[in-house]
């Protein structure tokens, strides 16, 4: 595994996903075997999706239905 992958591999020659905490079985974040930070249903990220969207249209933010709270190391759609 090359140094600048930091023990995080795929096939020992390419690096995973940068939000993968310890390997992984394919290329996306859908594929690590950890989560380096947040686990968003199924998906390796590093925050959870904002309850605030910019629409550059209208110069102005806007409410987002898809935002989620992060509890524990998970995105979730409801308060804990």
């Amino acid at each position: 595994c090359s140094d600048r992958c930091n023990g995080r591999c795929y096939h020992n020659s390419v690096c995973c996903h940068d939000e993968c905490a310890a390997g992984c079985h394919g290329l996306t974040d859908r594929d690590c075997n950890a989560c380096a930070k947040l686990n968003d249903s199924g998906r390796c990220v590093s925050v959870c999706p904002s309850f605030q969207a910019y629409n550059a249209t209208a110069f102005m933010w806007y409410p987002d239905p898809k935002g989620k709270f992060a509890h524990e190391r998970n995105c979730v759609a409801e308060c804990p």
